[in-house]
């Protein structure tokens, strides 16, 4: 059975190439979906990052030595909001990343493996009264 650490917020990340839902690929072919539980009460974002490839040249002189790590939590930030991650990258960069992250109420969990930066991020699903 699977402990809590294993199942961040209840997910479950699979390989697979067809399965629908929140997905990210590793930049070398392999893609990533995230099962979350079946309440429907978030939104989720995934994004998986390769550790053995190197950074890009702009993101590793922007983020520094641990860029690819950083930037899975950009990627699911900007995937939560629907905005660019050049834009959420700028709001990291000048300081506002927390702001933006707790100000929209977005919860995030690492779960890294030997091969692969792994971040899940979820944000609540606002039900306006009478609507839902």
């Amino acid at each position: 059975m699977a402990s809590p650490a294993d199942r961040p917020f209840g997910c479950l990340i699979v390989c697979d190439a067809h399965l629908s839902g929140p997905a990210s690929h590793d930049g070398a072919g392999q893609r990533f979906v995230l099962i979350p539980p079946e309440h429907k009460a978030y939104a989720y974002a995934l994004d998986v990052e390769r550790r053995d490839l190197p950074a890009p040249e702009a993101l590793a002189q922007a983020l520094g030595p641990d860029a690819m790590k950083r930037w899975g939590e950009i990627e699911v930030i900007a995937k939560l909001l629907d905005l660019p991650a050049h834009i959420v990258l700028r709001a990291v960069l000048a300081g506002d990343g927390p702001a933006l992250r707790w100000g929209q109420g977005i919860e995030m969990h690492r779960t890294d493996s030997l091969t692969h930066w792994r971040v899940i991020g979820r944000r609540t699903l606002y039900v306006a009264e009478g609507n839902g």
